[in-house]
């Protein structure tokens, strides 16, 4: 005879595929208190090439257009990041689990259709924004903000401020909510057990 324990797990919502880090997971009674956390504070490092934009807003799409980048400084780079504090008007991009008429933005995107209608820009909240780093064509800078910001979206819109284009290459989250890096579990066997599982 053997004692079997079920546990039913949820993850809080759909993530980049660039995307490490804090990533809250609900199990067993837990997954009731997962929408919770869909509109919480998040942080982030992003990391963007910029010079380029692909159709997916990340690394993983198509290049489509190219721009120059012999006047940007990091000074140009800060002060742009700046501009975008505060409460915003961001358009998602099309590769996204936003649904239109019932069907996800990313399954438009995928099979070539057109969408019914434009996706209506929403207001987003950035807390705070800093550069973390600058080097020719790649910087890092650190994001605080609210639920439903697109950090793809926001690379994007800073790089246009700045008249070239851009794209991320790198995503981290390093807290959302309670939860940060430095009490999260990494995603193993070793480490993801009952008795590690703490319940808030």
């Amino acid at each position: 005879m053997y004692n079997l324990l079920y546990l039913m797990s949820y993850w809080v919502e759909q993530v980049d595929p660039l995307a490490e880090g804090v990533l809250v997971l609900g199990v067993g009674s837990g997954c009731k208190q997962l929408s919770n956390y869909l509109k919480c504070n998040k942080e982030y490092i992003v990391t963007a090439k910029l010079g380029q934009s692909t159709d997916t807003f990340d690394s993983e799409g198509k290049v489509i257009n190219q721009g120059n980048i012999d006047h940007l400084t990091a000074d140009l780079v800060e002060e742009t990041l700046r501009a975008f504090k505060g409460t915003i008007s961001q358009t998602p991009p099309i590769y996204s689990a936003l649904r239109m008429n019932g069907k996800r933005l990313y399954d438009y995107a995928r099979d070539n259709i057109p969408l019914p209608k434009p996706i209506q820009p929403r207001t987003v909240l950035i807390e705070e924004i800093e550069l973390v780093n600058f080097s020719g064509d790649m910087c890092s800078f650190r994001v605080q903000c609210g639920g439903g910001t697109y950090m793809r979206s926001l690379v994007h819109d800073m790089a246009i401020s700045m008249g070239t284009f851009g794209h991320m290459t790198g995503l981290q989250r390093t807290r959302q909510g309670v939860f940060n890096l430095n009490n999260s579990l990494l995603l193993n066997e070793e480490e993801i057990t009952v008795p590690n599982v703490e319940i808030f």
